[in-house]
């Protein structure tokens, strides 16, 4: 068995965001900002992340685990080769924006909660804001890095993080890195030289879910 990290394809949209979803189940910001995934909130999903996959200053990069199939007794040895090819599974994905365009002419990005968002004003907070840390500044923005729940701890975020910045130091090895990280995902980032620009705790309980704090980070790197 090995764990690689490729480029992912238009036809992964799907299972990028089903894999999302599972990944973020547990914190409470997902539920609060976008409501409860359903079926057609996960196909929609799934149809952005293939837009995703095609745009020119986006790259989405997938691991990949691959292992031989377990039913290959009787088979010739270029059958065995062909089924071990075949089996992998996704378990992880990670989004990279890049901004290269000319910081002075470029529009601000404005987002809208769905309509299922049962706390607008929760999702303008903290998705909807717009980043003025970066503001008149060409750079990349890790916009996320999911891992499903039965891999996690086992180097499948860092393997994701690794290849992309490996990228980036290659490519553009000028420009900065901007994320915002949970409190799971920070000291991940930390690992890999990201720096605290910004820490922000929050009481959700403005936002009906009472009991419950979210603690998130702004990061950049470079």
């Amino acid at each position: 068995m090995s764990i690689v990290a490729l480029p992912a394809t238009p036809e992964d949209g799907l299972t990028l965001s089903i894999l999302e979803n599972a990944a973020f189940e547990s914190n409470p910001l997902g539920p609060l900002c976008f409501g409860p995934p359903t079926e057609e909130s996960v196909l929609a999903r799934g149809k952005d992340l293939e837009g995703w996959s095609q745009a020119p200053n986006i790259k989405l990069v997938k691991a990949v685990i691959r292992s031989p199939r377990s039913n290959a007794n009787g088979r010739s040895k270029e059958d065995k080769e062909e089924e071990e090819e075949e089996e992998e599974e996704i378990v992880g994905w990670a989004g990279w924006k890049y901004y290269l365009d000319d910081p002075e002419t470029r529009e601000e990005e404005k987002r809208v909660p769905p309509p299922t968002s049962p706390s607008p004003q929760a999702f303008y907070d903290f998705f909807g804001r717009p980043n003025l840390l970066m503001k008149g500044k060409r750079y990349i923005a890790l916009l996320i890095l999911a891992v499903h729940p039965k891999h996690q701890q086992k180097g499948v975020g860092s393997l994701l993080l690794k290849a992309g910045l490996e990228d980036i130091d290659q490519e553009h090895p000028s420009l900065p890195v901007w994320l915002r990280a949970t409190e799971m995902g920070y000291p991940l980032y930390l690992r890999f030289g990201f720096k605290v620009a910004e820490k922000e705790v929050v009481d959700l309980s403005k936002y009906g879910l009472e009991g419950v704090v979210s603690t998130n980070y702004t990061m950049i790197r470079g």
